[in-house]
């Protein structure tokens, strides 16, 4: 019976040690809200091999606030899901939420008899994409394993949302809105 144990726990620990990976995504792209360049790296642990969570850093060039660009450093969770992820082409989709890394301009700006101002640094990151990817096969196969480089390409939409300070110039009532912008971001990255 102990053996029978023994067994089907070295069997079962197998199993989930072959599911439980490590990987790390790194990608370089570029934003269209002003077709600047950026970054993207992200460590990933997949539970389960459809499924991947996990902690990132990026800096892409979009909207801070309505009246500024900027270059906006981002610390985000990861949740990923992976399509056929043992086959040499595959999918993964991803859902980013974080925060966006900046100081507040104090600008102002109209829209009809509202004046806007953001007061506070900061606003709160989501991301969402999809992505394709590809396996880097070596030219002798006796050296192909599972552990080879992977690349990719993605489109992801990233975002910014903050709290802006909003004063009716007609009725003078103050009051607090939230807004945000999007853009997307075209990348091409490495896993490895």
């Amino acid at each position: 019976m102990k053996c029978a144990l023994v067994a089907l726990l070295m069997t079962f620990n197998s199993i989930g040690a072959l599911a439980q990976k490590n990987n790390f995504f790194a990608d370089a792209g570029i934003s269209m809200a002003r077709f600047l360049p950026g970054a993207s790296f992200t460590y990933n642990y997949n539970p389960v091999k459809v499924l991947g969570i996990g902690l990132g850093i990026q800096g892409y060039d979009f909207h801070a606030t309505m009246p500024s660009f900027q270059m906006i450093p981002t610390i985000f969770g990861e949740l990923r899901f992976n399509f056929r992820p043992e086959k040499d082409h595959n999918f993964f989709a991803f859902f980013d939420y974080g925060i966006n890394l900046y100081q507040r301009s104090n600008d102002h700006w109209n829209d009809s008899n509202m004046v806007y101002t953001v007061k506070s640094d900061n606003g709160t990151y989501t991301g969402v994409g999809i992505a394709y990817g590809w396996r880097a096969r070596r030219l002798d196969k006796r050296y192909f394993d599972e552990n080879d480089v992977r690349f990719y390409v993605s489109l992801k939409m990233i975002s910014n949302s903050y709290n802006a300070d909003a004063y009716d110039t007609v009725s003078h009532e103050k009051s607090t809105t939230e807004m945000g912008d999007a853009t997307f971001v075209v990348s091409f990255g490495v896993k490895f």
